[in-house]
């Protein structure tokens, strides 16, 4: 856990100063710091509801109805 604490101050104190439309800061990267939190942040859509779901059951919103493979789609 400590070593995740000090990557996170790390990149909080590389980003303090940065707009989120700022460009990235090393050779050869084409893109911004909202693009770059977006595709790194993404893929772990559902990661946390899979994990509360397993201990605490589902909640209200997990229960709205969805279609299936929208449903599917959020879960994988």
């Amino acid at each position: 856990m400590a070593g995740y604490v000090e990557e996170r101050e790390r990149l909080r104190r590389a980003i303090a100063d940065a707009d989120l439309d700022d460009g990235a800061r090393g050779e050869g990267m084409d893109f911004s710091l909202r693009y770059a939190m977006i595709r790194e942040t993404a893929p772990h859509c559902g990661h946390l509801d899979l994990l509360r779901e397993a201990t605490e059951g589902p909640s209200a919103d997990s229960r709205r109805s969805l279609p299936a493979s929208n449903a599917l789609a959020c879960r994988l």
